[in-house]
């Protein structure tokens, strides 16, 4: 009998192949459109461990992240921005911060409006979304290893650098 998360796990990866095969174009300008991305081990692209759908609109974009079978302990979420088919980030900064147990489940969701300024990458520059409709979008995940009752908030809200590490990655380029 299969176990029930991983029955889970497999509705949510069918759920996710159904967007990406029927990717959502937009109509008219005001309305949303949205593409889905596997979430990626970050020293191994291979490795699917979860999947990440990105909703544009005039105002704004939205990003969904979900992964499974991590480590138990303190993540934080980083989103950076580049020019359509850029390898450098204009833009990076802390986006969502999360304790994880012994389920292994993150679920990250990160809102930004065009013009919201992002900071606290210790390497990219501050910056913002300036066109929510034509920019490359990414999220890299890092993992801060076991939560710590007295260090929580550095650990969801600093980059930690020394400390924490890449773990997993997701991009969506611009349609």
């Amino acid at each position: 009998m299969v176990n029930r998360n991983l029955k889970l796990k497999l509705a949510g990866l069918v759920v996710a192949c159904a967007f990406a095969a029927v990717e959502l174009k937009s109509a008219s300008a005001d309305e949303a459109t949205q593409t889905v991305r596997p979430v990626v081990l970050f020293d191994d692209p291979t490795v699917i461990v979860g999947v990440s759908i990105l909703t544009r609109t005039d105002n704004g974009i939205t990003m969904h992240l979900t992964a499974w079978d991590l480590p138990a302990g303190a993540y934080s979420g980083w989103i950076a921005i580049f020019e359509p088919g850029g390898m450098t980030p204009v833009a990076a900064g802390w986006v969502a911060g999360h304790v994880i147990g012994e389920g292994g489940q993150l679920t990250f969701v990160a809102h930004l409006k065009e013009g919201e300024v992002i900071s606290g990458h210790p390497v990219f520059p501050a910056g913002a979304v300036e066109d929510a409709r034509e920019q490359d979008i990414a999220m890299v995940v890092r993992h801060h290893g076991p939560a710590d009752p007295g260090f929580i908030y550095e650990q969801t809200h600093t980059f930690e650098p020394g400390v924490a590490i890449d773990a997993l990655r997701t991009r969506h380029n611009a349609p």
